[in-house]
C-alpha cells in the first residue's frame, strides 16, 4: 500500500500571532499554513476535590497542573478528506494535529484493535519513521468544495460527551474566522442530538456541509483547528465560551417539579456500558430525599437545559449524562459516582470556572477495563451524601 509522510501541526513554523482571525485569508498560495491566536488564558492549575474510596477521605486536595494547548489552526489548500478523520494535504502528506499523535490515537499500534481503529478512523496506519501507510489508494475528490470550510470532528465524537467536549468547542474558531469562512464540514447522517446542538450554537442547514465518509472530498481551502479541549480532562476558556453560550439560551421550557435535586442514570444508548450494579439501591436512598430520576440519553436539548439549569444538587455516574454540567447554574453541587478503573478530572477542572462544588465516591470495578461495571458502597454513599454533599 502507498506510504506517505506525516505532517504534524506542531511542526509547522507558525505565522505571526493574529489579532483578527479572518486575516488567515492572506498568503493563499501556501499548501499549508499554521496560525496562532492570542489567548486570554495561560497554562492552568486546578483544585482537586474530595474523593472517597473507603470510609476515610482519600485526600487529594492540593492542585494539579493542566498545560493548555495553543489556540491555533492549520489552513490546508487542496486537501483531500476521506473516511472519518483521514486528511491529505495538497502535497500528499497525512495531516495530524497534536491530539491525533497521542499514544492512544495515531501512533504505531501495540495491538490489532488499535491498528483496526486507525484503519477505520484515518484510512491509514502509523509507522515508526514518521510515515503512515494508506489502507488503500485515496481517489481524486468525488466532490469538490470551493468555499472555505472548518473541519468539525474528533476521533471519539460518535459518543455524546466527546462530541460536546471535543468537537463543539471548535466552533469558537468559526466565530473568529467569519465572515471569511461560514461553513463547517461534518459527517453525514449525524444523530439528532448533534443537529440540536449545532442549531443551538447558531448554525443553519446552509452553514453545514454533510460529508459522506465513503467518498473522498476535495476542499480548496480547509481550516483544521487544533484542539482547545480534551474530553474528560481540560478545556480552554475559548471552548468553554461556546458551551456557556448554549446554557444561556433558555427557551422558556417549563422546569420539571422537584428538579432542584436530580439523580442522573444511564438510560439510553449507553445503558449497558459502565453500569453501577447497585444503581437501584442508590436510587432507593435518594428518592425519599426529594430527588427525581432523569435519563439525559433520552432527553432533548431543551429538556436537558431546563432540567440541569434548575438543579442545585446533581448525583450520578461519571459519563456523558453528568457531563451536561455545563448547563448547570453557578453554585450547583455535583456528586460523582466513579469507577476505580475510570477516573477523570473535567468536573474539577471546570469547577472554579462554572462555580460548582464537586465531590466523588469511587466504587470497585469488576475488571480493569474503562467500561467495566462497578459497585458503590451504599454505607459510604450515605455517609458522603449526608456529611459532605447535602446542606
Amino acid at each position: 500500500m502507498p506510504t506517505v509522510e506525516i505532517q504534524r501541526l506542531q511542526d509547522i513554523s507558525p505565522s505571526p500571532i493574529l489579532e483578527r482571525a479572518f486575516d488567515v485569508v492572506a498568503d493563499g498560495s501556501q499548501v499549508l499554513s499554521r496560525y496562532v491566536f492570542k489567548s486570554r488564558e495561560k497554562d492552568a492549575t486546578f483544585q482537586l476535590s474530595p474523593r472517597f474510596a473507603t470510609e476515610e477521605v482519600a485526600v487529594q486536595r492540593g492542585t494539579k497542573p493542566a498545560p493548555l494547548p495553543s489556540v491555533e489552526v492549520a489552513i490546508l489548500r487542496d486537501a483531500k478528506v476521506f473516511l472519518k478523520q483521514g486528511i491529505l494535504t495538497g502535497d500528499g502528506k497525512a495531516f495530524f494535529d497534536w491530539m491525533y499523535l497521542h499514544p492512544h490515537h495515531f501512533a504505531p499500534a501495540a495491538s490489532e484493535d488499535q491498528t483496526n481503529q486507525q484503519r477505520v478512523l484515518w484510512g491509514m496506519t502509523a509507522k515508526d519513521d514518521g510515515k503512515a501507510e494508506l489502507v488503500h489508494d485515496v481517489q481524486d475528490g468525488n466532490v469538490v468544495v470551493e468555499e472555505p470550510a472548518l473541519f468539525l470532528g474528533s476521533p471519539g465524537d460518535a459518543a455524546y460527551s466527546h462530541f460536546v467536549w471535543d468537537t463543539l468547542p471548535m466552533l469558537w474558531f468559526l466565530k473568529v474566522v467569519r465572515p471569511w469562512c461560514r461553513k463547517v464540514v461534518i459527517e453525514k447522517g449525524m444523530p439528532g442530538y448533534k443537529r440540536e446542538l449545532l442549531t443551538a450554537a447558531g448554525l443553519t442547514s446552509d452553514d453545514i456541509i454533510e460529508r459522506d465518509v465513503n467518498e473522498t472530498v476535495l476542499f480548496r481551502t480547509l481550516i483544521v483547528p487544533g484542539r482547545i479541549s480534551v474530553n474528560n480532562f481540560l478545556i480552554r476558556d475559548e471552548g468553554l465560551d461556546i458551551l456557556r453560550s448554549l446554557s444561556a439560551m433558555h427557551d422558556g421550557s417549563p422546569r420539571p417539579k422537584g428538579a432542584e435535586r436530580i439523580f442522573v442514570d444511564r438510560g439510553g444508548d449507553r445503558a449497558s456500558i459502565r453500569r453501577i450494579t447497585n444503581e437501584d439501591q442508590l436510587w432507593s436512598i435518594l428518592q425519599p430525599l426529594g430527588f427525581i430520576r432523569v435519563s439525559p440519553g433520552l432527553m432533548s436539548l431543551s429538556e436537558k437545559k431546563s432540567t440541569f439549569g434548575a438543579a442545585k444538587y446533581v448525583v450520578g455516574q461519571y459519563g456523558g449524562g453528568m457531563q451536561n454540567h455545563f448547563l448547570c447554574g453557578p453554585r450547583t453541587k455535583m456528586f460523582l459516582l466513579q469507577s476505580s478503573s475510570f477516573s477523570r478530572d473535567i468536573h474539577e477542572f471546570t469547577a472554579d470556572k462554572l462555580q460548582h462544588d464537586v465531590v466523588s465516591v469511587f466504587g470497585k470495578a469488576k475488571t480493569s477495563s474503562n467500561n467495566s461495571d462497578f459497585t458503590i458502597n451504599p454505607e459510604l454513599f450515605v455517609k458522603v451524601l449526608a456529611g459532605r454533599f447535602l446542606d
